[in-house]
């Protein structure tokens, strides 16, 4: 995975655009380094829409308190990773490839342009 080749938000979440106006979205490195084991994620079911810096999920691990995932862009999601809801711990194996989260239609691509390069992420 080409790292340079997705986007940043502040909440670090990781996003990568598809070829059909649609985006994957996942956690990055950085916001899984305080957790040692993840018990349980909360993830939005498919044809629920969010908005940006809206929350739409909930991660659960031990040793650390829930973290709060919030929408690095608006859209309506058209799938989620069914296997890491099954096996969360998956996410910290291998958060940008297998780890994703969910996809989404982006409503607005101007907000997927405002997301961070990973040089300004850094």
């Amino acid at each position: 995975m080409d790292l340079h080749a997705l986007r940043y938000s502040a909440e670090r979440l990781w996003v990568r655009l598809e070829d059909d106006n649609q985006a994957t979205i996942g956690l990055t490195d950085e916001a899984l380094e305080d957790y040692e084991e993840l018990t349980k994620i909360r993830l939005p079911a498919e044809g629920d829409e969010f908005s940006k810096d809206e929350p739409f999920g909930r991660l659960f691990g031990s040793g650390a308190t829930g973290l709060r995932l919030l929408a690095p862009v608006s859209g309506e999601v058209v799938a989620i990773n069914e296997d890491i809801v099954d096996t969360p711990e998956d996410i910290l194996e291998d958060p940008y490839e297998e780890g994703w989260l969910i996809r989404i239609d982006i409503n607005a691509m101007s907000e997927y342009d405002e997301l961070m390069t990973r040089e300004e992420y850094d």
